[in-house]
């Protein structure tokens, strides 16, 4: 399966995959501020927005990307491994330093 095939798949299971997330976020009052925004719990829309963006971000190069807690990623057939591609919603508490 080639990457492009890969996306278009990834975006047919975007909408259910919000919809169930959703609900998420709401419970646990997870909020976003992208772009600098005032903090807030994301819709259903954004949600779904930024899902795409991660499929988008996807490339040869870049196997999975995310944000906001989502992820899209994928990773080609390998020798005895079947590939698998798919959505994913991550709960982690990372810090950043420098």
């Amino acid at each position: 399966m080639e990457l492009d095939n890969i996306k278009t798949k990834l975006r047919e299971t975007v909408p259910d995959f919000a919809s169930a997330i959703a609900p998420t976020y709401e419970s646990m009052n997870w909020q976003w501020s992208p772009g600098g925004t005032a903090p807030h719990v994301p819709d259903i829309k954004e949600i779904r927005d930024t899902l795409y963006a991660c499929i988008d971000g996807l490339s040869e190069k870049w196997v999975a990307h995310g944000s906001g807690g989502l992820e899209a990623f994928y990773n080609m057939p390998s020798k005895g491994e079947s590939g698998e591609y798919g959505l994913r919603f991550v709960f982690s508490n990372i810090v950043y330093f420098n």
